[in-house]
C-alpha cells in the first residue's frame, strides 16, 4: 500500500514526466470536446467535487497513469480533467484492461475523499475519486459490460 501511495502522490504532485503541461495538453483538449454526460447528470470538474458522494454529477476524465499493483484490489489510476486537475482514481469491479489511456471516462456520482496521511515520515496528500461499482463509470460513452472482474478476496493475514 505504501508503494501505491508514494507512486500516486509523486505523480499527482507533478513530479512525473506524464504530468508535464506539454503531455497533458492533448488529453485536456480531447476532454474539452468529449461527449456530454448522460442525461440528467450535471457535468462537474474534479476541483468542483465535494467530499463524499456527488449524486447527480458526472466528471469526464482521462487516465494518464495506471498505478495498480499486480493482483491488487482496487485498480488505481491517475486521471486528469479538462481543466488539468489531477486526482487518484480507485476502481472496484473492473478488469485491469477495461480502462485505457486513450478513452474518455465519465465518472457518475463520484465518491471523493481528501487523503491526508503521515506514514513513516512521509506526508501523502491528494484527492481520491472512488468508483465502487462498474455502473458508476462510462468508458468511451459505454457501460463496461463484459469488462467486470470476478470478485476477489483480499487479506492481510499471513499464513505460515
Amino acid at each position: 500500500m505504501l508503494q501505491v501511495l508514494a507512486r500516486l502522490a509523486d505523480i499527482i504532485s507533478g513530479a512525473a514526466a506524464q504530468t508535464k503541461p506539454k503531455r497533458l495538453a492533448p488529453l485536456r483538449q480531447a476532454l474539452s470536446s468529449a461527449p456530454a454526460p448522460p442525461q440528467g447528470l450535471t457535468p462537474f470538474t474534479l476541483a468542483a467535487l465535494k467530499a463524499g458522494t456527488n449524486r447527480g454529477t458526472s466528471v469526464a476524465v482521462r487516465a494518464i497513469v495506471d498505478a495498480t499493483v499486480a493482483d491488487a484490489v482496487p485498480l488505481y489510476y491517475v486521471v486528469v480533467d479538462a481543466e488539468g486537475t489531477l486526482a487518484a482514481l480507485s476502481v472496484f469491479g473492473l478488469q485491469e484492461e477495461a480502462i485505457r489511456q486513450s478513452v474518455t471516462l465519465h465518472l457518475l456520482a463520484p465518491n471523493v475523499r481528501e487523503l491526508d496521511v503521515l506514514w513513516e515520515g512521509r506526508h501523502f496528500t491528494f484527492r481520491v475519486v472512488r468508483v465502487d461499482h462498474p455502473q458508476q463509470v462510462l468508458i468511451g460513452g459505454q457501460m463496461p459490460i463484459g469488462r467486470t472482474s470476478a470478485p476477489k478476496l483480499a487479506s492481510t493475514t499471513k499464513v505460515n
